[in-house]
């Protein structure tokens, strides 16, 4: 009897937004982590290295596969072994230049994955930069969030070292794991909508007119996807700490990155926003014990939705308190279940409504039906990865110079702000939508935003 591993209800939210952004034109919703090595990779030890993967974790060899009756996607796990040449592409870069290996990335991003016939996590090596290898590693956001592609990124470099017999290797069951449902622990959707029907504590005074960079509606064709890097120093990057510390006090990091990132967009604004405008965004909380590295391939965070007024975003240390008090708010009040909740609901949704819910959400001059974050974005989004001290600066038999992420950006918000502390050093990316924003104003707000950084004014 086949075996399949079932999506997560986040990871089938996912999956509903990656057709819908397919409908639009987009390449749907996938994740390149790339790595700027120092020299060349093994590419046949990371082939062989990846049929010890498949064994440990046999949903990275998966194929997706839908339910013949519900149309539902899972992973179907027993399958051929898949053509390793083409899950690792080698590329050569001509001319050998950083702009051929830009362009080049960012071709990529265009690109829908194939996961009928290849896994759901690829491989690309670009060659010929005097440097080294640019490796871009490619997965679904259905499949699993940064932190799992963290770990198995740490796997892959271990089992690649150590070498183990084949034989020896026992799957982890990983694909079998159900940490997000246990995370609600609620028993029947009756009190799972007695939950969400509870009254939710309200950030006073704070009125619902989120602002986006770009005005309009999103139009066909939708444009080229491109990209923009800021690469920090280590002794630049504990001077961002210190900025945070001596402006938001201890603890409060991904505050002020947030707030530093809301002024930004705020000062990019082609004209001044309305009276009682607000700005959103999303507080992103990884739910792994804090000792525990499972799971690998799913996704299981929450992104709290955080609002602030428009009139006071110059005030970084305000709005940096704000937030951080309305996550408060949100986690006293039961807001991480009540929002697990919110996605688990939703996923049950048929894959096809779901999708054109979502569809549907990313007119700007429709009343959403869904709530943001779910097709309709916030203002601004904003993702985090923080060190992992296990992390090897080593993958396949090459250091790594730098290492950082690209993803797809929402259509409505245009952009989207990706920060990546790797070995200390802090990597910032921003992915934006040529149709929706200009790339001169795109600069314009990354300098800004770098700037902020690294300002503790």
């Amino acid at each position: 009897m086949a075996r399949f591993a079932e999506l997560n209800p986040q990871d089938r939210v996912f999956f509903a937004y990656d057709r819908a952004l397919r409908r639009l034109g987009l390449p749907g919703i996938h994740i390149q982590a790339h790595l700027d090595m120092i020299g060349p990779i093994d590419v046949e030890g990371l082939k062989r290295t990846l049929l010890a993967i498949y064994r440990l974790y046999p949903a990275v060899g998966s194929r997706l596969d839908r339910h013949p009756v519900t149309g539902t996607p899972r992973w179907r796990l027993e399958v051929p072994p898949p053509d390793l040449d083409r899950v690792v592409r080698l590329h050569a870069l001509d001319p050998p230049t950083e702009p051929e290996w830009i362009r080049q990335g960012e071709d990529l991003l265009h690109q829908p994955m194939d996961l009928v016939t290849l896994p759901p996590v690829q491989f690309h090596v670009f060659r010929g930069l005097p440097d080294g290898d640019r490796v871009v590693i490619r997965w679904p956001h259905a499949f699993m969030d940064v932190r799992g592609m963290i770990l198995l990124a740490e796997d892959i470099d271990r089992i690649y070292r150590e070498k183990p017999d084949l034989a020896s290797i026992r799957p982890s069951g990983d694909e079998e794991r159900r940490d997000f449902e246990a995370l609600i622990a609620i028993p029947t959707l009756l009190d799972q909508v007695k939950l969400l029907a509870r009254d939710r504590p309200r950030s006073k005074g704070i009125a619902t007119h989120d602002q986006w960079l770009p005005a309009g509606r999103v139009r066909r064709p939708i444009g080229r996807i491109r990209h923009i890097r800021r690469f920090f120093s280590a002794e630049q990057t504990r001077q961002t700490q210190q900025a945070a510390l001596r402006v938001c006090g201890f603890a409060q990091y991904g505050d002020f990155v947030r707030a530093s990132a809301l002024r930004a967009m705020h000062r990019a604004m082609p004209s001044p926003p309305p009276v009682g405008a607000t700005y959103s965004t999303l507080n992103v909380l990884d739910h792994r014990k804090r000792r525990q590295r499972s799971p690998v391939c799913h996704n299981l965070f929450s992104g709290l939705l955080l609002r602030v007024p428009a009139s006071m975003v110059e005030d970084r240390k305000a709005v940096a308190a704000l937030l951080r008090h309305q996550t408060e708010q949100i986690v006293s009040g039961d807001g991480i279940r009540r929002h697990l909740a919110l996605v688990k609901l939703i996923s049950r949704l048929p894959p096809a409504l779901l999708t054109e819910a979502m569809y549907q959400n990313m007119n700007p001059e429709r009343e959403s039906a869904l709530p943001v974050a779910f097709g309709t974005p916030p203002s601004l989004q904003v993702g985090f990865s923080a060190d992992a001290p296990t992390l090897l600066p080593t993958f396949c038999g090459a250091n790594k110079a730098h290492t950082y992420g690209l993803g797809i950006p929402p259509p409505l918000s245009g952009f989207a702000i990706d920060l990546n502390l790797i070995h200390g050093q802090l990597h910032v990316t921003s992915t934006f939508l040529e149709s929706r924003i200009t790339p001169a104003s795109m600069n314009r707000l990354m300098d800004d935003f770098a700037a902020a950084l690294l300002d503790a004014s």
